[in-house]
């Protein structure tokens, strides 16, 4: 019996040692206030839902900057918008098909004046977008003075000016064929004086 009891006794010394030995410690590495470390990455997911081991909660201070930026775009798009239509160039009539009452071009009054007492008709037709164009060739010296050399001029305009504009061009076209061939005509186009145009006489050189 007694024997028994020391086997007994020894048996649970062995397993207690054993157990002992073998079981980590659980305050290696503890914060000495007892807090628990964190598991995750270097910053751990964070406190808005950051992705694992990024910054932390960076995720959603980003998406708020982004919320805000977009809320000011949106506030400056609706400024926008409540500024009304857009005017055109200063000094610059809107267009209304009515060449008596306005002035839809940068020309001056009395060229404006002389193009429509001579072609009302085609120039009542032609929006802003065909004096656009026909302002552009004026600037870039684009236009001749030779029936002949037309075909080069279209090209010049086509090429530097018109865009995607087909259908104003067309309608710049007819009041300029007006221009060139309402009699009496005394020079090659009506106005040219009060328009102060020139023809620089290498269009055809510089689109052949």
């Amino acid at each position: 019996m007694l024997t028994k009891l020391l086997v007994l006794l020894l048996t649970a010394a062995v397993l207690l040692g054993c157990d002992s030995d073998d079981r980590p410690p659980s305050d290696v590495g503890s914060p000495a206030d007892g807090s628990v470390p964190p598991t995750g990455g270097t910053g751990g997911a964070g406190t808005g839902g950051g992705s694992p081991g990024g910054t932390g909660g960076g995720a959603d201070d980003d998406a708020g900057s982004l919320g805000d930026d977009a809320g000011s775009a949106n506030g400056t798009d609706a400024a926008a918008a409540d500024a009304g239509p857009v005017l055109p160039d200063a000094g610059v009539d809107a267009f209304d098909g009515m060449c008596a009452n306005s002035r839809w071009s940068t020309v001056s009054d009395a060229c404006w004046s002389c193009w429509c007492t001579t072609c009302a008709a085609t120039l009542n037709v032609a929006t802003r977008r065909s004096m656009e164009i026909f302002e552009c060739m004026f600037d870039k010296d684009l236009l001749v003075g030779n029936a002949f050399e037309l075909v080069c001029e279209a090209r010049a305009g086509q090429q530097e000016c018109v865009g995607t504009s087909t259908d104003d061009w067309n309608k710049l076209v007819s009041f300029d064929q007006c221009l060139m061939t309402l009699p009496p005509l005394l020079k090659f186009r009506h106005c040219e004086t009060e328009c102060g145009v020139t023809y620089p006489g290498d269009v055809c050189t510089r689109y052949p």
